[in-house]
């Protein structure tokens, strides 16, 4: 999450960005800005609409999310996105 947080500061230009913030848009508690959206997408090297389709069809795995990346969690049902 430390990666994929700093990465997508530093595509937006942000002094700061808080997990709690990532966390919250992941769990759809907050809507995620458009240029957010878009800066997320580069980072993870999918355009955003393919980001969009991964996330509609539920086909993100834990090692997709940035919540899980680099726990050692490889069973998606542990993932905390899986309950949504």
């Amino acid at each position: 999450m430390k990666v994929f947080v700093r990465d997508l500061r530093r595509h937006l230009g942000y002094r700061a960005l808080s997990r709690q913030a990532v966390y919250n848009w992941e769990r759809g508690v907050t809507p995620v800005p458009a240029a957010v959206l878009v800066a997320a997408a580069r980072v993870v090297g999918l355009s955003v609409e393919q980001l969009l389709d991964r996330v509609s069809a539920n086909k993100l795995t834990a090692s997709d999310c940035v919540l899980c990346e680099g726990s050692g969690r490889l069973d998606d049902s542990a993932c905390h996105c899986r309950g949504r």
